[in-house]
């Protein structure tokens, strides 16, 4: 009796999995989580303004979807050159910095280079301005940075200050400059 209970139970859970697979074969499944909103279903003007951006011809790659991410208080980029842009930045007076920075990351060579990615920024907004949105980034994070982090965020307004283009041009200039004293 016990072991026809037994193969009952497998059958009937066989039969589950298998009727499972199939309903969820027709629901289309998001490739996002509920966390990230396309930022035309959010916001349709700001979505033509960050287009608009894209259309730079100092950007290789333009192909690029936005979405709102309501969560992470920064905003990011993927490999698949998805921007995700914070919330709060969206309604910011930086927003065309935020954009032009994560665009900077989608070009050849840059991925992770903070300076780099800012120095597309610098090209089209100037130094002032980048130097303006950086620091206010910084005074938004209220804390949430760890001191390498913060090193780096004074290495980036340093490097926009004085025309660095990226991570190397500034340990260069650091390293020539403290072989001058």
């Amino acid at each position: 009796m016990r072991r026809k209970d037994f193969l009952v139970f497998i059958f009937l859970t066989i039969l589950i999995v298998i009727s499972l697979a199939y309903w969820l074969s027709y629901i289309e499944i998001p490739k996002y989580s509920k966390r990230f909103i396309r930022l035309e279903n959010v916001d349709k003007e700001k979505y033509d303004y960050v287009k608009r951006i894209t259309n730079n011809p100092i950007f290789k790659n333009n192909k690029v979807e936005f979405y709102v991410d309501f969560i992470n208080w920064q905003s990011t980029v993927d490999i698949r050159g998805n921007i995700f842009i914070n919330y709060g930045t969206l309604n910011s007076p930086c927003l065309d910095f935020t954009i032009y920075h994560e665009l900077g990351h989608l070009q050849d060579g840059v991925r992770d280079d903070q300076i780099k990615a800012d120095y597309f920024s610098v090209a089209v907004l100037g130094p002032d301005k980048t130097f303006d949105c950086v620091m206010w980034l910084f005074n938004r994070s209220k804390g949430r940075l760890g001191w390498y982090t913060r090193l780096d965020v004074y290495a980036r307004l340093f490097a926009i200050k004085n025309g660095l283009k990226s991570k190397e041009d500034f340990e260069r200039y650091m390293t020539n400059d403290m072989l001058k004293e």
